[in-house]
């Protein structure tokens, strides 16, 4: 009789049995255990490939703690498991899929297979997701040998994400992604924002988890590809607008503006803090004598859990009818339409600070609220943020709507 823990002697050679931890048997269709009948009579070998199992098994195991959130990862982890190292009837070998050079084009398309198949994105994160892939992080590792990544690669990487430029500016609007990528010199103010990168490095680590999960490389090297250190905070990439400034570019968007139902969004977004993609995904709704846009909507694919709300409408917004509007507006823009029109008909004449962009009306909201001694998780809940000290569930508002309208109908602009 075998000493080790897992492994057991049988009349028909040896059996491998190992417990599973009880918070990952969700993981293994809520088996208790794995068990696996080793057909070799020599107890030494047999051991040796019980140690190879149980090995395995732990790597496994810290796998599946880093990657808990992502179920396509955890399936595929454990698939692995049972078909490259249990399923193989004479013991562990490395499976043909890890022993082949797998090169960065072939991992690329599989991750994007994976990407297309996930059911727990929405359709716009997943293209732009893919977009990236297919067509920046392709360009990139263009050469090299996926099987052979090091720190030094991630670090290359790295730089050269945070040097690329921002697509949308000119001259770099018209350009190739090679183009883009070999452009020398380019000014501060013109590379993608901490924000953007912080985005790229983050679905990076996740395509290099992928594979790792997958067996295309040997070393979980993701969690080397930190994110960038912000010199200034989240909330300080963006500064709000003074009162002057809201009123002053009021009077902007309806002077440089002709579609009139663009004006309103640009109010609405700026009496409700909303962001601009919530715009389409809200509908307008009435209890009592109160009008809101709800957010609480299960179906509502957002930001976060927290971002699930409802916002009274202000008595300007009212004033301006968005109560009997807003229904026919969403969805009348695409967010990168009216992100565009800000930037290029609103803002020159505005203000010429970088930080300063269609985005700071949600700075601004938060900021005069606070300003006017709103509750800070009154706040919190206009604005869809998380707050310390509140639960939040898909949608479970702290203050009836009373309150919220009473608090937004604070703001004077």
């Amino acid at each position: 009789m075998s000493s080790s823990k897992y492994i057991y002697e049988t009349k028909f050679g040896y059996k491998f049995r190992l417990r599973i931890p009880k918070g990952l048997r969700v993981y293994f269709d809520d088996k208790s255990e794995i068990i696996k009948t080793i057909t070799i009579e020599n107890y030494k070998k047999a051991l040796a490939v019980a140690r190879i199992y149980r090995v395995e098994f732990d790597k496994l195991i810290v796998s599946l703690s880093l990657n808990h959130s992502d179920k396509a990862i955890t399936k595929q982890l454990v698939k692995n498991y049972y078909v490259n190292v249990l399923n193989n009837t004479r013991g562990y070998k490395k499976p043909d899929e890890a022993v082949r050079e797998i090169n960065y084009p072939y991992a690329i398309d599989s991750f994007i297979k994976h990407l297309n198949a996930s059911e727990t994105m929405s359709d716009k994160f997943k293209d732009e997701m893919i977009n990236f892939f297919d067509e920046i992080f392709r360009h990139i590792t263009k050469g090299l040998v996926l099987k052979l990544v090091d720190i030094d690669d991630l670090i290359n990487l790295k730089a050269r994400l945070k040097n690329m430029p921002i697509r949308t500016k000119q001259p770099y609007r018209s350009m190739t992604i090679a183009q883009l990528l070999s452009v020398k010199s380019i000014e501060e103010k013109d590379k993608v924002s901490t924000t953007t990168l912080k985005k790229y490095l983050k679905w990076t680590r996740r395509f290099y988890k992928f594979a790792y999960a997958s067996r295309f490389i040997d070393v979980d090297i993701a969690s080397f590809l930190e994110s960038p250190k912000a010199e200034l905070s989240a909330q300080m990439e963006r500064e709000p607008f003074e009162i002057e400034e809201v009123r002053k570019s009021f009077k902007l968007i309806d002077k440089v503006l002709s579609d009139g139902n663009l004006k309103l969004i640009y109010k609405i977004l700026a009496y409700t803090g909303m962001r601009i993609s919530e715009l389409s995904k809200g509908q307008l709704k009435q209890e009592g004598h109160i009008f809101f846009i709800d957010l609480s909507e299960e179906s509502c694919s957002l930001k976060t859990k927290s971002s699930h709300r409802k916002i009274p409408l202000h008595k300007d917004l009212i004033l301006l009818d968005v109560h009997k509007k807003y229904n026919q507006l969403r969805g009348l823009f695409r967010d990168e339409y009216i992100s565009k029109k800000f930037r290029e008909q609103v803002k020159p004449h505005l203000t010429n600070n970088p930080r300063k962009t269609l985005y700071s009306y949600r700075h601004t909201l938060a900021t005069q609220l606070k300003y006017a001694e709103v509750n800070p998780i009154v706040i919190s809940e206009i604005l869809g943020h998380s707050h310390e000290g509140m639960t939040m569930g898909r949608y479970a508002s702290r203050y009836p709507l009373e309150v919220l309208k009473e608090a937004i109908d604070r703001l004077e602009f």
